[in-house]
């Protein structure tokens, strides 16, 4: 995948996260990527890669608009936007390391033990984020999926 210059963009595309390939559902525009920031502390991240050759102009519009809203959206139970571009192939952003909800759920127990408290926390934090994008920002978030829902490192949803 082109990805610009290592400049404008300090990041590699790694490879694609499957589970989230097959587990999203029709109306999802995104593959997801393993990738690494190339500069600083080179951690690890996840990148959302619309393909643009394979898009029709309304997919492409949801994307740039997803961009767009998540670099001016910041709540700790938001997906932390680090970067972002866009090229004639393609549109990536870039957000901390986070994996789906849905590709997870067997691979949380190695953060935190999944029991009734830890399923709690994790939809408390959903309903957090829904109040905060619903009432503050004014967003509707319409697709609220397990493949939509992200699981960070530390097993924060």
């Amino acid at each position: 995948l082109g990805s610009g210059s290592s400049q404008d963009f300090p990041f590699t595309i790694g490879d694609e996260i499957l589970e989230f390939t097959r587990s999203r559902d029709a109306g999802l525009v995104w593959k997801l990527h393993l990738g690494k920031q190339t500069t600083g502390n080179k951690d690890d991240v996840a990148l959302f890669v619309l393909d643009k050759k394979k898009s029709n102009n309304a997919r492409i519009d949801a994307a740039r608009n997803c961009v767009k809203k998540l670099k001016t959206t910041m709540h700790p139970h938001i997906l932390k936007y680090l970067g972002g571009n866009e090229t004639d192939n393609q549109i990536c952003m870039v957000t901390e390391f986070v994996y789906p909800l849905s590709s997870s759920i067997d691979n949380i127990g190695d953060a935190q033990p999944l029991d009734h408290s830890f399923i709690a926390l994790g939809l408390c934090q959903i309903g957090k984020a829904l109040e905060f994008i619903h009432n503050k920002v004014g967003l509707i978030h319409a697709r609220l999926t397990p493949s939509s829902i992200f699981v960070t490192k530390a097993g924060d949803w």
